[in-house]
């Protein structure tokens, strides 16, 4: 009886052993194994987000991250650890989400603009309330954010800023024959730009603004600022708030700004050169039908007269053919030829091209009682082109000044020159 008890004790024992073995070997591929999830991520109209940006979070600050960009569908695939909890989805002029993994391998992704209302305020032009008491979709863009950058013009400004804004446009294409542009209102006042293209056609443009001027951007997105603008407003409103001198204070600031892009045409990186092109007018000489027969003379003859080819190449082979040059003369102009290399564009960069060069200087002079308030801005730019011939100089001044008639009452003379 014994002895049964301690044979059964001792298999108990050799299987616990060999369970815990088991369990050893298999516990390190078990933690390197991986899972592969797929999704989707689409914005608030559940129309596709491309580049959208996918990522595992990882608690451990030393650890590595697994992370991915999304196609042009929106659709993404990546291979996780393990482990994984949660992904992380984001997206420019969106609010970040994090989702997390179960056991389903699929996820769809809906991200939500992040709307950036002012800290305290809100300026719709006519009125300037807190964020509680605002109603619709604002974006804002304040000068907090623009310190450290220098930006010639409105849409550098609000590219990337401001949520749905592209191209000049906030609310996309809302007119087939129409203005599609956003209204601005500077400093309470609506300013619009147009010009006509010389075709019959009138474009509305961002108007002239020192950006040094701009103080804060708000833009008004949905049909709710139609009931403040009207009908005009229905592409969206752009209120832009200029800077303006503090009580008892004299402000004067100055600032710089040059910039130059070297040229280069990378021509001998993506074009083909002068000797590839002499071969390939050759394989066309050699691929030709009409270069073979009786009627070549007449064909090539024919084919000059009409200029049909202003290549030199193509042009020597057919005077070869019209009995105009001989086999050597045409041999040694083609070799000619296919010695240039990148000639061409080398004198085009020459002759007729720069490095652009752009200035860009700014004085701004404000001053400011208990009643009123004086800001003087001067800004001079010049822009050296590209083309070497051409150049683009502007002088703008902004002279604005507010007084305070009564407690209600304010009375301000804005006065503006671009030339």
């Amino acid at each position: 009886m014994e002895k049964n008890v301690l044979h059964d004790i001792r298999l108990k024992m050799e299987f616990l052993l060999l369970c815990a073995m088991l369990v050893l070997s298999v516990s390190p591929a078990y933690a390197q194994r991986n899972r592969t999830i797929h999704g989707i991520v689409v914005d608030e109209n559940k129309e596709p987000l491309p580049a959208a940006h996918v990522k595992q979070v990882n608690d451990d600050p030393k650890g590595s991250i697994a992370a991915v960009i999304t196609d042009i569908q929106g659709h993404f695939t990546l291979t996780l650890p393990y482990g994984t909890k949660e992904i992380e989805a984001s997206y420019l002029g969106y609010t970040s989400q994090r989702i997390k993994l179960t056991a389903t391998n699929d996820y769809y992704i809906a991200l939500q603009p992040s709307t950036e209302l002012l800290d305290e305020v809100v300026v719709t032009g006519y009125q300037t309330i807190s964020k509680e008491r605002a109603t619709g979709a604002f974006s804002k863009v304040d000068a907090k954010k623009l310190e450290t950058q220098r930006l010639s013009d409105m849409g550098s400004m609000l590219e990337g800023r401001v949520a749905g804004y592209s191209d000049g446009k906030i609310r996309g294409v809302t007119s087939m024959n129409g203005l599609t542009t956003p209204l601005y209102v500077i400093d309470g006042f609506p300013v619009e730009k147009t010009t006509n293209d010389g075709y019959g056609n009138w474009i509305e443009s961002v108007p002239d603004l020192n950006m040094e001027d701009i103080e804060s951007i708000t833009v008004l997105k949905d049909a709710a600022a139609t009931s403040i603008y009207g009908a005009r407003a229905a592409n969206g409103v752009v209120v832009i708030t200029t800077k303006r001198a503090k009580k008892d204070e004299l402000n004067v600031s100055f600032s710089a700004t040059l910039t130059v892009q070297p040229y280069d045409t990378y021509a001998d990186k993506y074009l083909a050169g002068s000797s590839t092109m002499v071969e390939l007018e050759r394989e066309w000489a050699r691929q030709n039908p009409h270069l073979s027969g009786d009627n070549v003379q007449s064909y090539a003859q024919t084919v000059l007269d009409n200029m049909s080819y202003s290549s030199l190449g193509i042009r020597n082979i057919l005077n070869y053919y019209a009995g105009h040059i001989s086999r050597d003369q045409m041999e040694s102009n083609l070799t000619n030829l296919a010695s240039q290399g990148y000639r061409y564009y080398r004198d085009i960069e020459k002759y007729g091209k720069r490095n652009p060069f752009s200035q860009q200087y700014n004085l701004n002079i404000g001053k400011g009682t208990e009643k009123n308030t004086f800001n003087a801005s001067v800004s001079y730019r010049n822009n050296q082109l590209e083309d070497k011939y051409s150049e683009n100089r502007t002088i703008g001044i902004n002279l604005q000044n507010s007084t305070k008639m009564t407690s209600c009452i304010f009375r301000r003379i804005p006065v503006q020159h671009f030339r």
